[in-house]
């Protein structure tokens, strides 16, 4: 995922039908963030795309908070 284009990116974040687990996509999300770095802008308007509501408690709690990628506001939500 990190040879993928920011277009190729936001397309598969946006595809509804996408067989993968979301905190999965998540993942891969912030391998990607890892490799190319982009400002700080463009990673909330990726991190925008995944669908935290089909990620599990846990996993948010495991996750997600530890990759440092969602602002307080966002994880606080995410958790909701």
């Amino acid at each position: 995922i990190t040879s993928m284009s920011l277009a190729t990116l936001e397309q598969l974040l946006q595809d509804d039908h996408l067989l993968i687990e979301e905190v999965t996509l998540f993942v891969r999300l912030a391998e990607w963030i890892r490799y190319h770095r982009p400002d700080a802008i463009r990673i909330q308007h990726l991190v925008s795309h995944i669908r935290f509501g089909c990620i599990s408690m846990r996993d948010i709690v495991e996750i997600v908070k530890p990759s440092k990628l969602l602002s307080r506001e966002q994880y606080i939500t995410a958790l909701e």
